[in-house]
């Protein structure tokens, strides 16, 4: 019999997404995601608020909620038959036979169980992966594939390791505080695509967790150079030619979009619309393309933008994997979001 966690659990999987791309879309906290994959309702505080969950994140993996709602009352009465079976089974009386030897020997054994738990425990948390957190300049935790955007030639970053454990990043090792915490300021970067490896790394048993960091720095070394050579001239040139320092250089008129998307080298999930009709909510294999033509707004998300190749009217650009880009046709100019 299908159960409805597996149902959302398989649909999230196919589209590569993880809980935390989930509810951060969606905004349901990431333990009711868990509790409605696994089938634990009664994480819920009522019935309306879990048949409202319920509802959305069928909606959000394009479930039908129909079919989602008739999945999910058929387990509700066969949980409820269950309980009711139990309930009218007679119960047998037992007569408690307790020795001061049957005591002294369940004590010992609880005594021996709770010691060897406790050591399991302190050396299995030993032996796992030390955690890691990035806090700037995008927050996420190890092990992750993040991707962010600037303007400038350098970022900082920050974040905390996990007590035990030794930080690098790039392979060069990077002192902490007293509370594991960490900061980078000025982390230089070169002109387009710069990748950050930020690595926690145990003492003990040299188990590694790993941030891989993708900025975008969208500055052109000529650019940076001039800025930090001759900022007073280029402020007083800017303001004789009565200019704000923020003309497009690209004074092509275009009437509208021709866009061309292609993804590759791994699967992606997208979901692009065009002109507010939804073209791809799907997960797009390697080497797909597709073809539009957009006269006033078009859309696109995807958790991996790095496996999509996006051009309009012929020039390339580049998203984010947290919110949708959103890209308008301004008086022939077009405009990203």
């Amino acid at each position: 019999m299908l159960k409805l966690g597996d149902l959302f659990k398989s649909e999230r999987k196919q589209k590569g997404l993880s809980l935390s791309q989930v509810s951060e879309s969606t905004k349901i906290p990431q333990r009711l995601i868990k509790a409605l994959e696994n089938g634990d309702y009664d994480q819920f505080s009522s019935e309306v608020y879990l048949q409202g969950f319920l509802k959305n994140y069928a909606k959000f993996l394009g479930v039908s909620i129909n079919k989602a709602l008739a999945i999910y009352r058929r387990e509700r009465k066969t949980l409820n038959e269950e309980s009711l079976d139990d309930a009218q089974k007679p119960i047998q009386e037992q007569k408690p036979i307790i020795t001061p030897g049957r005591l002294v020997l369940t004590l010992t054994v609880l005594i021996i169980v709770s010691v060897i738990s406790f050591i399991v425990i302190q050396i299995n948390k030993i032996a796992q992966p030390p955690n890691l957190e990035l806090r700037e300049p995008i927050s996420g935790t190890a092990p992750s594939e993040l991707y962010a955007e600037v303007t400038k030639n350098s970022i900082t970053l920050s974040g905390k390791v996990e007590v035990g454990s030794k930080l690098l990043i790039n392979g060069s090792e990077v002192n902490t505080n007293n509370l594991q915490e960490f900061r980078v300021d000025n982390f230089k970067l070169n002109p387009g695509s710069n990748e950050i490896y930020i690595v926690a790394e145990s003492y003990y048993f040299s188990k590694r967790s790993e941030i891989k960091l993708t900025v975008l720095a969208k500055y052109t070394t000529s650019e940076q150079d001039e800025t930090e050579s001759e900022p007073d001239t280029t402020t007083e040139e800017t303001t004789e030619s009565g200019g704000d320092g923020n003309e497009p250089t690209d004074v092509t008129q275009h009437d509208k979009m021709q866009i061309e998307i292609e993804v590759g080298p791994e699967n992606a999930w997208i979901v692009a619309t065009v002109d507010e009709v939804t073209k791809i909510s799907d997960v797009v294999q390697p080497d797909t393309t597709f073809s539009f033509e957009a006269k006033e707004v078009f859309t696109i998300y995807s958790p991996r933008p790095q496996m999509v190749k996006l051009k309009i009217n012929g020039e390339e650009y580049t998203f984010g994997s947290q919110t949708a880009a959103i890209f308008k046709l301004v008086n022939g100019k077009i405009v990203q979001e």
